[in-house]
């Protein structure tokens, strides 16, 4: 869980720095390279959602555990 949360501010980097790139070569007539920084940015965005949703999922079955804390262990180790 740490791990992504280190993720987030990276990524978010990246992204700022994908759009400025993007910017750049856009003012330079370079509007391929303009495309290709965008489609970058799109993936690095879809990944930051993508670590948002596993956090959200890692807060739920979190809260899911404190709850039911009375429920027994089942013979793997798991709870109920």
């Amino acid at each position: 869980m740490i791990s992504l949360l280190n993720n987030v501010p990276q990524i978010q980097g990246i992204l700022d720095c994908e759009l400025a790139i993007a910017k750049t070569q856009l003012a330079a007539g370079q509007k391929d390279r303009a495309l290709i920084a965008l489609r970058r940015r799109k993936y690095q965005h879809s990944l930051l959602t993508k670590t948002e949703e596993q956090l959200e999922t890692l807060e739920h079955l979190v809260c899911i555990l404190v709850i039911d804390t009375d429920a027994p262990l089942t013979s793997s180790g798991f709870y109920h």
